[in-house]
């Protein structure tokens, strides 16, 4: 388990009796939650389907009964002694090559399109009838006045297999398509004369979907039945036919015939739906309705599992939080204290407000804490501070240097700086020893704390050589303030022995100037000084300010003689 804990990176014990306390109600909750959900959802699932495809069969059959009746009806027209006569004339004059049709035989003519005109007004299912020769060229129609329309090219292949021919027709002018059906037109010894086509109207094909539909269904769209034509296309539907023109359902090819299928339609929603096939004509009924709607009693069975869950949840993820607050309060202020140091704030200080295990833990900490002040502090100085003189490393002292340059650079503020040597300190290293050298050094360093400001730096900078910086100090005070420390290390000495060793000090003095870097500067100050040196030493001279920017070239030293 300590294991699993250190997996999930959980961040304190109270989360962790809080995610177990979540757990162990949830784990059981969830289970047979989801147990009686996935059988309460297959057995809706498994309901609709018997309804859904139930009522799919039922209108194909509809479908199936009124197709025939219109059949029936056209063929029983076709027989017409009217229409077989005129058609078998049409063809004679054809064979005879004349270039009138109908023209010795008005009267045929005259007769077929009024025998069509007869019988259109007694067929309520038809928009028109139409006459076609045996190649399905059109002869005449009733009315006159409608589109001239073409068979599709396969139309002797429907007409060899099932002695029928249809096709969709599809006119702007009315929102639903309609079937263009056509039968064959026989002579007395069974050869074909020609077709009679009828036009028939699918608005009573609309009615009949529409009755196989709840009217709650209807009047809230949550099921929609679907007459689709080849390649998906939709020819009828329940829900807006106006809509329905031209729409395409893309779903179709992916929906397994008579089997439910959860999916989102055409339009983006979220369905169940069931397809079967009109193998006559290539179409697809589809009857679709929203899966919400299906799944009502389940959704409203999973949100009042949730909310039961989730309020035993809270009730016992509560009483968890208050057993945990005792335990934890004193670890967190434990933890918050630890990131704190972790951080760098030393300053940390505990109350110890209990007497047991965390109360002496906490005791222990403040005792560590303390430890890790006192040894940072040592650290610190142990890191800037030249051990033998006490003053500042050179690291230390060139970082002040660095933040003068960049507060002159901003601010403008002047400043200047004191290269000091102590002369001949070799001579005094070989002659006393060199604790007596060591002992010079330290003695420097304590004039230099005494004279200078606090705003001012000291350093030593490498051996027996000091940088000094005196903040918003010209040169010409700064070559005062030199001279007051060369005068005061001339008057000191050290004591060796019985005998007391006097020393003196050079120093070199330059004040900053506009486009000088560190390296220009300290390498005026040295050049300072070893004219200093140059001229009998224990003396300061300040270097002269720069007429141009001084381009940085290493000064050469020489050796300090004996």
């Amino acid at each position: 388990m300590p294991s699993l804990f250190r997996y999930l990176r959980l961040p304190s014990v109270r989360n962790r009796i809080l995610i177990f306390a979540a757990l162990v109600t949830l784990l059981p909750s969830i289970g047979l939650g989801w147990t009686y959900f996935n059988q309460t959802r297959q057995a809706l699932l498994e309901s609709s389907q018997r309804e859904l495809l139930g009522r799919v069969d039922q209108v194909r059959r509809e479908f199936d009964l009124w197709f025939k009746e219109r059949y029936y009806d056209i063929r029983v027209f076709s027989n017409s002694y009217l229409l077989s006569e005129g058609l078998q004339n049409y063809l004679t004059m054809r064979s005879e090559g004349s270039g009138k049709e109908f023209s010795d035989d008005g009267a045929r003519l005259a007769k077929v399109e009024g025998y069509l005109s007869l019988v259109l007004p007694q067929l309520n299912n038809y928009s028109r009838l139409l006459v076609f020769d045996r190649d399905a060229r059109l002869i005449t129609q009733n009315p006159q006045s409608a589109a001239s329309v073409e068979l599709a090219d396969d139309w002797r292949a429907q007409l060899d297999a099932k002695k029928v021919i249809t096709q969709v027709v599809y006119d702007p002018q009315r929102e639903t398509p309609s079937i263009l059906a056509a039968v064959p037109v026989l002579s007395g010894n069974g050869s074909i004369l020609g077709l009679l086509g009828a036009e028939i109207k699918l608005d009573a094909l609309s009615i009949i979907m529409t009755s196989f539909l709840a009217s709650r269904d209807l009047q809230t769209g949550s099921a929609e039945l679907l007459l689709l034509g080849p390649g998906g296309h939709v020819l009828l539907s329940t829900a807006n036919q106006q809509a329905a023109n031209g729409r395409d359902a893309s779903y179709e090819g992916g929906l397994p015939p008579r089997q439910l299928a959860e999916y989102v339609n055409s339009q983006g929603v979220q369905v169940v739906g069931i397809r079967t096939t009109i193998p006559e004509f290539g179409w697809n009924l589809v009857i679709e309705k929203r899966r919400d709607q299906v799944l009502l009693e389940v959704i409203k069975l999973r949100n009042r599992t949730l909310l039961g869950v989730g309020a035993l949840v809270s009730l016992i993820g509560f009483l968890a939080y208050l057993l945990s607050r005792g335990i934890i309060a004193p670890v967190k202020r434990l933890t918050e204290a630890a990131g704190k140091v972790a951080n760098g704030n030393l300053e940390v200080n505990i109350p110890v407000m209990r007497d047991d295990e965390l109360g002496k833990a906490t005791q222990v900490f403040n005792d560590m804490v303390n430890q890790l002040r006192q040894s940072r502090e040592r650290l610190e100085q142990l890191s800037i501070m030249d051990s033998l003189t006490q003053l500042a490393n050179r690291r230390h002292i060139q970082e002040k240097l660095t933040s003068h340059l960049e507060r002159f650079r901003r601010n403008g503020t002047p400043f200047s700086v004191l290269l000091v040597d102590a002369d001949h300190f070799k001579r005094i290293n070989d002659s006393a020893g060199h604790a007596v050298g060591d002992k010079v050094l330290f003695e420097l360093g304590s004039i230099f704390k005494r004279l200078l400001r606090t705003v001012d730096a000291a350093g030593r900078y490498g051996g027996e050589e000091f940088l000094i910086i005196l903040d918003e100090t010209r040169g010409a005070e700064a070559l005062q303030t030199a001279e007051r420390i060369r005068l005061v290390v001339g008057s000191t000495g050290v004591s060796a022995g019985e005998t007391t060793v006097r020393f003196t000090v050079s120093i070199g003095v330059a004040e900053i100037s506009a486009g000088e870097d560190e390296d220009q500067l300290i390498v005026r100050a040295d050049n300072a000084l070893y004219q200093a040196k140059r001229e009998g030493r224990s003396r300061s001279v300040l270097a002269p300010l720069p007429k141009a920017k001084i381009a940085y070239h290493p000064a050469t030293r020489k050796s300090d003689p004996m």
